[in-house]
């Protein structure tokens, strides 16, 4: 079927056809008719052999380890549904597990968010046309769009917060820095760290251990801690779970967390933490998409999204 023929099936223009083909979130065509073009196209008898007819689906990668049924990770989902479906899309979820990707090897959406760097990794080594937003997860080169964290700002607010308090020595708790691979979070939060530490006059020491968090790196990270013979005041930890062990260590201590609680079994109690809009970051990743779907050309962007800064729970 062609633009003519369902513009004169449906009792439309064909340039208001063309509109919706072009750009599914169109204004330059009404509502009721934008909805009764879609519904055709999206029907069996919407086939086309004259230009490629939209899947209508998004898609979203996530790793085996994210439980989607947690919060955390529910929302950022929730944030992608919600944009996609304003947008008259639908979302299909795939969890990789160093496979071979099936959404994208059966052509079943039009762009992809990706939430999982093992993924990232793969698509990376292969010739892929369809657009890609990578959402809580980089790389150093800009070479798709990307949703983050502003985690330098946050190490701004956690270090301004600290000063107004009196704290003059904090020390920073999390991994070596390492730019080179698909997420950036750990090493922008230690270099905003001592950026800010600068700023506020702050002397300033660390602990840092190599690789991703696990529970070899939570025992070194402990005997380190535990290990402590020079004076600081408070602790910044690069993430929950860092912060947590800290407080146990030294509960007497303001101990701030780089980022949301991700496991509902570990205590807030004591803990002031860098909250992510999740919701709002998957709501983004989502517009993000749609926008590269109707604009393939436009330049690459990066958007860093607020963190607040919850105090700690008395």
């Amino acid at each position: 079927m062609t633009q003519e023929e369902i513009a004169k099936k449906l009792g439309v223009s064909q340039s208001s056809v063309s509109h919706v083909l072009r750009d599914p979130a169109t204004n330059r065509v009404s509502k009721d008719v934008k909805e009764k073009i879609i519904g055709l196209l999206k029907s069996p008898a919407g086939s086309g052999r004259h230009y490629r007819r939209p899947t209508w689906n998004l898609g979203y990668l996530v790793d085996s380890l994210q439980n989607l049924n947690h919060s955390f990770y529910a929302l950022a989902l929730a944030g992608i549904e919600q944009q996609a479906a304003d947008e008259y899309y639908n979302v299909i979820v795939e969890s990789y597990r160093s496979k071979e990707i099936r959404m994208l090897s059966e052509r079943r959406v039009d762009g992809v968010i990706v939430r999982s760097g093992l993924a990232w990794e793969t698509l990376r080594k292969k010739d892929n046309e369809l657009p890609i937003v990578l959402l809580n997860c980089s790389q150093p080169i800009l070479n798709c769009d990307m949703v983050m964290p502003d985690n330098r700002g946050g190490m701004f607010k956690a270090l301004e917060y600290l000063s107004q308090h009196g704290c003059r020595k904090p020390l920073f708790v999390g991994a070596q820095p390492d730019y080179s691979v698909y997420s950036c979070n750990y090493a922008e939060r230690r270099d905003g760290f001592l950026e800010a530490a600068r700023v506020y006059g702050m002397e300033t020491s660390e602990i840092c251990i190599a690789g991703a968090v696990s529970p070899e790196s939570m025992e070194a990270i402990k005997r380190q801690l535990e290990a402590l013979d020079h004076p600081f005041d408070a602790i910044v930890a690069v993430n929950h779970l860092y912060a947590v062990l800290a407080h146990s260590i030294f509960p007497n201590h303001s101990v701030i967390a780089g980022d949301n609680k991700k496991f509902p079994d570990y205590s807030d109690e004591g803990i002031a933490v860098l909250e992510m809009d999740v919701f709002a970051m998957g709501k983004i990743a989502a517009e993000m998409l749609l926008k590269r779907l109707h604009s393939p050309k436009r330049p690459f962007v990066r958007i860093n999204c607020d963190m607040l800064l919850k105090e700690a729970s008395k």
